[in-house]
């Protein structure tokens, strides 16, 4: 066996206190966001609905039947509702961001052409039009399934969507469809 040089020792001996201090900090944190959830549970805090950001985890199937307190039986609707939507929005979000990117061509270009890009901003505004409907129509389609207090809960879960603009299909930040990164902001209608 080889024996340390002190220099070696001293290495050792700093990795081991540096581990050591890493992994009371984790504790610490652990448990300390452990003792304010438990507050939080304790004193009856709930979410304000208008402190949500919405993204797409907040539109998802589970988040609908946590925030609902969803049966089974109205799960199974609620996914058909959702399906049915979510190709839809995200198909018009798709074409959304094509013109975008046709109209940012448009404005790039030598000459850029007025008639085009009044064009374009009309189907913009046609697929924005659209995007509006279903929406409503999805809401709606959730409303019938909804008992009297789930209706008011869906109420602050949609509240959140018509006061930022946030598409409810909108795949949110860090993902991407057809080579396209995806904004979760209120410019993306």
């Amino acid at each position: 066996m080889t024996m340390m040089t002190p220099k070696q020792q001293k290495i050792l001996i700093w990795s081991a206190v540096v581990l050591l201090v890493l992994n009371v900090s984790t504790l610490v944190t652990i448990g300390f966001h452990t003792l304010v959830e438990k507050e939080a549970i304790d004193t009856g805090q709930q979410e304000n609905p208008a402190q949500l950001k919405p993204t797409s985890e907040n539109f998802s199937g589970r988040y609908f039947r946590d925030r609902l307190e969803l049966s089974a039986d109205q799960m199974k609707q609620f996914f058909k509702i959702n399906q049915r939507f979510r190709s839809e929005a995200f198909s018009i979000q798709d074409q959304l961001a094509e013109i975008r990117k046709n109209m940012l061509e448009e404005l790039s270009s030598e000459q850029s052409d007025t008639l085009k890009l009044n064009k374009l901003s009309s189907e913009l505004g046609s697929l924005h039009g659209r995007l509006k409907v279903i929406s409503f129509q999805y809401y709606l389609n959730i409303k019938e399934l909804c008992n009297k207090e789930q209706k008011i809960k869906l109420k602050e879960i949609f509240q959140i969507f018509f006061e930022t603009e946030t598409p409810i299909g909108n795949p949110g930040p860090g993902r991407y469809r057809k080579g396209q990164g995806w904004r979760n902001n209120s410019n993306n209608n």
